[in-house]
C-alpha cells in the first residue's frame, strides 16, 4: 500500500491557465494543499525506509489533516491504511487494528479497490489477538466481562457515541436524518419528525428515530429511559421483519444493558446482534458491531 501511494505522490500534474478569479485562485490552493499531502505520503515513505517511524508516522497524520481539510475522504482512508500497516509491520497491532477499521469505515462509501484488503486485515488482526474473547466465542456471545460496569460509569461511555452513531448511520433510513446524529439537537425536534413519520405510516422511519432518541438519552445520561425506547424500536423492527434495524436495536439495548451492569441482556443482545449481521451478511456492519463491543467493554 505504501509504494502505491508513493507513485500517486510522485504524479506530475499538467500546467493550469493563469487564474483570473477568485473560484481560479481557490482552485489553486486545494491543489497546493492536496500536492503538501501526496508531498508528505512521500516524506513519510523516505523517513520509514530510513527507519525513522515516528518522523514517518508525524508526516502521514499531518496528510490526513490536510485531506479532512479538503474533504477527500478516500485519500484520507489511504493515509490510515499506511498508518495501520506501519503499526503492523512495528508488531503494534491493537493500534493497527484501530487505523484499520478507521479506514474501513471511510472505504465503505467508496470504490476504492483496497476495500477488501482492509477489511481482510480487519478479521485477521481481530482473530490474531482474540478481540472480543470476554464477549465473542464461535459466532455468537458467551460471555460477560469480569468486571461489570455500573451506571455510574455511564460518563466513560463519552469516546463511543461516535461508534453508536456510526452503526445508527448503517440504516438506510437514518439518511435523511443524518445531521441528527452529527450535531446536538433538540429533542422535541426528533419528537415532530417520529410524530411527521407516525402520520406518514413509516414505521422504519419511526424505529430509526427511536435509535436517535435513545443515543440522545444515553448521552444525557438517562440509562434506564434510553433502554426503553431501543426496546420500542426493536418492536418496531420486529413487527416490519426489518432485520437490519432489529441487530442494531440489539446492540444498543446490550450497550445499556454493559452500563446497567445487567449480565443476562448483555450477552443476549450482543450476541443476537452478531448473530443477525451474519444472517444478513452484512460484514461491514458486523465488523462495525464488534468494535462497538469492544468499546465497551474496555469502559
Amino acid at each position: 500500500m505504501m509504494k502505491e501511494m508513493l507513485i500517486l505522490a510522485l504524479f506530475e500534474r499538467p500546467k493550469k491557465e493563469k487564474p483570473n478569479s477568485i473560484l481560479d485562485y481557490e482552485k489553486i490552493i486545494h491543489e497546493h494543499q492536496e500536492e503538501e499531502a501526496e508531498l508528505l505520503i512521500k516524506i513519510a515513505v523516505l523517513y520509514y525506509e530510513e527507519d525513522n517511524v515516528k518522523k514517518s508516522l508525524e508526516s502521514l497524520k499531518k496528510a490526513i489533516k490536510l485531506f479532512d481539510d479538503l474533504g477527500l475522504d478516500e485519500k484520507k482512508a489511504d493515509v490510515l491504511f499506511i498508518i495501520g500497516d506501519i503499526y503492523l509491520a512495528t508488531d503494534k497491532k491493537r493500534a493497527a487494528l484501530k487505523y484499520y477499521h478507521q479506514c474501513m469505515n471511510l472505504y465503505s462509501g467508496t470504490s476504492s479497490p483496497y476495500k477488501g484488503e482492509v477489511y481482510d486485515k480487519v478479521k485477521e488482526l481481530e482473530n490474531e489477538l482474540s478481540v472480543s474473547k470476554d464477549i465473542l466465542k464461535e459466532g455468537g456471545v458467551t460471555e460477560t466481562p469480569t468486571e461489570p460496569v455500573k451506571t455510574t460509569n455511564v460518563e466513560g461511555i463519552e469516546n463511543i457515541f461516535t461508534k453508536i452513531n456510526e452503526i445508527i448511520g448503517l440504516l438506510d433510513e437514518s439518511r435523511v436524518y443524518r445531521s441528527y446524529l452529527q450535531n446536538e439537537v433538540n429533542l422535541e425536534n426528533i419528537n415532530e419528525a417520529y410524530n411527521l413519520a407516525s402520520d406518514l405510516g413509516d414505521e422504519k422511519t419511526q424505529g430509526v428515530l427511536l435509535l436517535i432518541m435513545g443515543d440522545k438519552n444515553l448521552y444525557q445520561k438517562k440509562t434506564k429511559e434510553s433502554q426503553d425506547i431501543f426496546n420500542k424500536a426493536l418492536n418496531i423492527f420486529r413487527k416490519n421483519n426489518y432485520t437490519k434495524g432489529q441487530a442494531v436495536s440489539h446492540l444498543l439495548i446490550g450497550v445499556v444493558a454493559y452500563l446497567l451492569d445487567d449480565e443476562d441482556n448483555i450477552k443476549v443482545n450482543f450476541k443476537k446482534a452478531v448473530e443477525l449481521f451474519r444472517k444478513i451478511k452484512d460484514q461491514y456492519a458486523e465488523s462495525v458491531a464488534i468494535e462497538l463491543i469492544n468499546n465497551v467493554s474496555e469502559l
